[in-house]
Order: structure tokens, then C-alpha cells, then sequence
């Protein structure tokens, strides 16, 4: 019998909301701290909670940037323009007020 559930698109958009790796939640952070500050080292965190070095280190070195254990806002993208092209955007704009994107 065949099978008639919807065909996936292979050629579809990529989403650009997926995040590389799973961020840790503030329970799993504080608990690191806890074992952290209780005297012991990373390689016994990272056996006793399952977590990689990484997640072990970042999480230790950044408690103090970090509120509440809440995740820390991400850097923005580069911008395309320079501060040049900003301002020549603007003066014209200021200089013709009724021009569209298409003129």
C-alpha cells in the first residue's frame, strides 16, 4: 500500500530562525555553577550532567555577564552600508521626500 501523506519539498527556503546547537536551559547552567563552586572540576561536570567542555566552560566563564542565567543577547549581522552611504541616503531623501525605492 502506498504511502499518502504529503511529499516533502526537497528544494524548499531554508528557515534563517534555526540556531546551531541547543542553547542550556538557566536550570542546567545553575546547575554547573553549583557543582563549579562546590569544589569540583570540569571534567567531573561534564560526566556527572552530560554536557560537553564547552558548554561547561562558556557557561562558567560567562556567569558573570549573565542575569538570572537568562542566554545573552547575539551580536546583530554586518552592516551592508557604510556610515558614507548613510548619509547620502539621507540628504536625498531630505532632498526629494516624495521619490520611491523604484526611482
Amino acid at each position: 500500500m502506498a504511502n499518502m501523506s504529503t511529499p516533502r519539498r526537497p528544494l524548499r527556503d531554508l528557515s534563517l530562525n534555526i540556531v546551531r546547537g541547543k542553547e542550556l536551559t538557566p536550570e542546567m547552567r545553575g546547575k554547573i555553577l553549583g557543582i563549579y563552586i562546590a569544589g569540583h572540576n570540569i571534567p567531573y561536570i561534564m560526566v556527572r550532567l552530560k554536557q560537553s567542555r564547552k558548554a561547561c566552560r562558556t557557561t562558567i566563564e560567562q556567569d558573570e555577564l549573565r542575569t538570572d542565567a537568562h542566554t545573552l543577547p547575539r551580536p546583530g549581522g554586518k552592516k551592508s552600508f557604510t556610515h558614507l552611504d548613510e548619509r547620502n541616503i539621507l540628504r536625498h531623501a531630505r532632498t526629494y521626500p516624495k521619490h520611491t525605492y523604484n526611482q
